[in-house]
């Protein structure tokens, strides 16, 4: 197998092209962006100031693992049956490196197995020594994009501080402002994604913060295609069961 091209997720070209995605998810820039969708849930779960997660880095693998696995429904590699991840066999192998890791998995089960389980499995272990989480900031770390320092007298707190604080900082600000500014219109695409999984893993409050947010937090809902629904619905359910264990 070639190695595969370590490009984010975009729109593809015409109809004839096997990799364009069944549910559009435009760039929210013309070009196409430097940073994948799993490297801007990690930034936006970061505080800007000390750049340490503001949420439980479990809650972020099950994040990013839901994250992957709507980004596999969207180019059709795989479909949702009832609970269940089903691989796609007439779809081409993704050409992304998470993405065809997740595939490679997928696939690599005789029975279909559910979603709520294939969640769990990415986040605590399925993509090496530390789940999927580590796995992205290691990627992140390796494309220069932030630096992991360790922190505290054990060591046992992580930074994740970026080459750019700016450029780090703006898929945040980019979604909050979709969200609450009256002149912008509302979140769409990959944006309406990213908002609908920052939500249910907590960061809701965040997003937020007016009548206007507020509403249009719920249109941005409504709006997800079925299947990505049906998907941002198991992440609540095991979001909130890790809350209840306590688990980091």
């Amino acid at each position: 197998m070639n190695r595969p091209q370590e490009t984010p997720p975009g729109d593809a070209g015409g109809d004839q092209n096997p990799d364009r995605p069944r549910i559009r998810w435009q760039s929210p820039a013309s070009k196409k962006p430097d940073t994948e969708l799993t490297d801007e849930l990690v930034l936006c779960c970061l505080d800007p100031t000390t750049w340490r997660p503001i949420v439980r880095p479990r809650i972020i693998g099950l994040g990013l693992a839901a994250c992957v696995v709507g980004q596999l429904i969207a180019f059709g590699k795989v479909n949702l049956v009832d609970k269940s991840l089903v691989l796609s066999y007439t779809a081409q192998p993704p050409n992304t490196v998470l993405m065809l890791e997740v595939w490679e998995a997928v696939k690599a089960e005789h029975t279909a197995q559910p979603v709520k389980t294939w969640l769990q499995y990415l986040a605590e272990q399925g993509m090496g020594s530390g789940g999927i989480f580590a796995r992205v900031a290691e990627r992140m770390a390796s494309r220069g994009l932030v630096t992991i320092e360790r922190q505290g007298i054990l060591g046992r707190r992580l930074a994740y501080a970026p080459t750019n604080p700016s450029a780090a900082a703006w898929p945040f600000v980019r979604l909050r402002q979709g969200l609450n500014r009256e002149d912008l219109t509302g979140p769409n695409g990959r944006d309406a994604f990213l908002i609908g999984l920052l939500s249910r893993m907590g960061l809701e409050p965040r997003l937020a913060d007016a009548d206007l947010g507020r509403h249009r937090l719920e249109a941005v809902d409504r709006g997800l295609e079925p299947p990505i629904r049906k998907l941002l619905g198991h992440l609540d359910v095991v979001v909130g069961e890790a809350a209840m264990t306590q688990r980091s």
